[in-house]
């Protein structure tokens, strides 16, 4: 949920808590808040924010291919200081917010053989997520895209190669698209 100018030179302090409550065996109700506080990497202070998260989701099969439906409605409310934001100036010259504005979205989610994003699966397999949402800053409705193939490597290790898409991201607006490489190395003590 950062703007562009965020990304490129500031940095965030975050403070978050996440709960889920099972329903029932396959499905459950998700609320996740983050309090943050936002900094240009010469360490200005830029401002700070909050953001939630309620999703519920239901477990229509478990074995691969793991396959999800979903609602969510998220939330984000920021406040950005004025006056010199350090290295930030330098990227636009103060034509554009910093912080993300105040949004909200209500969307649904479709995900199939997500657990080989990130779990240790031992086998490559193909995933995806889609997310077609409402952005009420906006007044536009817009989606998201994630997909990609993961598996293990070497040992007891998850490789995940992918792309995420998105449109009017948040309060931000405009699109974005993301390639990711991520490697994880799972170990236990004999």
């Amino acid at each position: 949920q950062d703007s562009v100018k965020l990304i490129l030179g500031g940095k965030r302090d975050m403070l978050s808590l996440e709960g889920t409550y099972a329903l029932l065996n396959s499905t459950s109700i998700t609320l996740r808040l983050e309090n943050n506080h936002f900094y240009s990497q010469d360490n200005v202070d830029i401002g700070s924010g909050n953001y939630a998260r309620l999703s519920l989701a239901h477990l229509v099969r478990s074995g691969y291919p793991d396959i999800s439906l979903g609602s969510f409605f998220d939330i984000g409310r920021y406040k950005e200081k004025s006056g010199a934001q350090g290295v930030l100036d330098q990227l636009d010259k103060g034509l554009f917010p910093s912080l993300t504005e105040d949004f909200y979205n209500v969307g649904l989610s479709l995900s199939y053989g997500m657990a080989n994003s990130t779990a240790y699966t031992r086998v490559w397999r193909p995933y995806f997520e889609l997310n077609p949402y409402y952005n009420g800053v906006l007044k536009e409705y817009n989606f998201g895209f994630n997909a990609g193939y993961g598996g293990k490597v070497w040992h007891q290790d998850h490789l995940s190669i992918g792309a995420a898409y998105s449109e009017s991201v948040y309060g931000v607006g405009g699109k974005t698209l993301e390639f990711y490489l991520k490697y994880q190395f799972m170990y236990s003590r004999p």
